[in-house]
């Protein structure tokens, strides 16, 4: 007998997938299925057959479990939706800590390169900090195991933990070895800070919200507004926003926008289509100006093409990135999830933005220094190397101001004594190389560059087109 389901049981997301896999709750609970691909639910003998086939005679240890993951996962990709996926237990858990509030851990970013765990950030006024941890420690182990081949999953799961407790990392730092005690605690992580700003007695509020709507973004909204008081324009910064649960940008627009025309409205495969509108008879008092980018996706693509429909919106900044299907979640009895494209959402104007994003009414590029990632090492590197890490390097060093030819990745004689004016510069050993403390000091030196508004051409134009909107 065929299980159905109400609509009020399933959980609906407009996924992200290809720029972090960032879902979003719709409404209702969480539908469970059991992960059984060789049975007879599914009713196809081939499974049936090549199962039996690997189990007698594939040379080496057979894990059904795993098998039976595989074959789900497989079957979603033969889908060829890069929306619709099957996420592990740890990939499941991970994601939903995303889109908490809070998590309990010791408050470090910690990435997989070259085959080493390196901590490639540390949050301010974390465990991590007070441990004095640092960009570019190298992870060797965990209470004192090693992580060798371990997956980064599989560490990131050793360090998280249960607040108060201890997790002794051993850390390798510029050729020494030391064992770091970190007590672990319960991280935050708001996702929409806010900061008033005055120009000319033009008052405007700037709102950043470069994260993930969360559990508790719509409330910290909320109090953001109240803390920014009778301002006639918003500054509302979506840039590299990946998404985030439906309900928290839903309960925002409910706040800001009207209820003659939805928000948002759901179309189903049928055709048929569900809008969904605010309750309010007058729109919130505020001009809005809303930054955007290329990594602008989903839950932040609903709510600027909302305020930029209903609101009159100016949008500032890059094309967005196009996320317009919606993905239905079903927890499997392994812990994992499968989730699914089933419908689409379209724009206020009845579009669809899927593959296409949200075209800003003022086109701006950053500056390229905006696009560099930090430098993250796994070894040093000297003349005669090539590697993208050296390329990044460069491009840092010559938007800083250094007097640099190359950019091709290549560590030349030439780049030497560029090196070695920065290291005497920011007072680090003169060494002429790219170690550690060489990476730490311009990655510290780009986040200071980057701390400076007035190098954001995107921000200073909104606050330009905010301010004439005030006036």
């Amino acid at each position: 007998m065929k299980q159905t389901y109400t609509r009020k049981q399933l959980v609906l997301m407009v996924a992200l997938g290809v720029i972090g896999g960032i879902m979003i709750t719709l409404i209702g609970g969480i539908v469970a299925l059991r992960v059984n691909p060789f049975g007879a639910s599914l009713n196809s003998l081939e499974l049936k057959q090549a199962n039996e086939i690997i189990s007698q005679n594939f040379y080496g240890e057979v894990d059904q479990s795993k098998i039976q993951v595989g074959a789900v996962s497989g079957a979603v990709q033969a889908l060829g939706d890069p929306h619709s996926s099957y996420l592990s237990p740890e990939e499941t858990t991970a994601f939903r800590e995303r889109l908490e509030s809070s998590f309990e851990g010791i408050g470090a970013m910690i990435q997989a390169v070259d085959g080493k765990i390196i901590i490639s950030d540390v949050l301010p006024d974390s465990p991590a900090q007070a441990a004095q941890l640092q960009p570019n420690d190298q992870i060797q182990a965990v209470d004192g195991k090693e992580v060798g081949e371990q997956s980064l999953d599989e560490v990131i799961a050793q360090v998280k933990g249960q607040a108060g407790t201890d997790v002794v990392l051993t850390i390798w730092r510029d050729g020494t070895v030391t064992d770091v005690t970190v007590t672990r605690a319960s991280i935050s992580q708001s996702s929409a800070t806010t900061s008033l700003v005055v120009d000319k007695n033009d008052e405007y509020g700037y709102i950043d919200m470069r994260q993930s709507f969360g559990s508790e973004t719509a409330s910290e909204f909320a109090q953001v507004l109240e803390e920014l008081g009778s301002v006639p324009t918003l500054v509302i910064d979506l840039r590299d926003n990946p998404g985030g649960y439906l309900q928290a940008v839903s309960d925002i627009l409910g706040t800001l926008v009207n209820r003659e025309q939805p928000y948002v409205i759901v179309e189903a495969k049928d055709g048929s289509q569900t809008p969904y509108n605010s309750k309010l008879t007058e729109a919130a008092p505020y001009e809005y100006v809303i930054l955007v980018n290329e990594n602008t996706a989903s839950a932040a693509e609903i709510m600027t093409a909302a305020l930029q429909q209903l609101a009159g919106a100016q949008v500032v900044g890059l094309q967005t990135y196009g996320k317009g299907t919606v993905q239905q979640q079903f927890d499997l009895v392994n812990g994992g999830v499968l989730k699914l494209t089933v419908e689409r959402w379209l724009t206020p104007d009845g579009s669809s933005i899927d593959g296409v994003g949200v075209t800003p009414d003022i086109e701006i590029k950053p500056e390229m220094i905006y696009q560099l990632p930090r430098i993250i090492l796994s070894d040093v590197f000297r003349v005669g190397d090539t590697d993208l890490k050296i390329l990044t390097a460069q491009y840092m060093l010559r938007e800083l101001g250094y007097d640099i030819e190359e950019r091709d990745g290549y560590f030349s004689e030439t780049f030497v004594p560029v090196l070695e004016q920065f290291q005497q510069d920011v007072s680090i050993p003169v060494t002429g190389i790219i170690d550690v403390a060489t990476a730490n000091a311009i990655n510290q030196r780009l986040s200071e560059y980057l701390a400076d508004e007035s190098h954001d051409v995107q921000l200073q134009k909104a606050i330009e087109l905010a301010t004439e909107r005030a006036s």
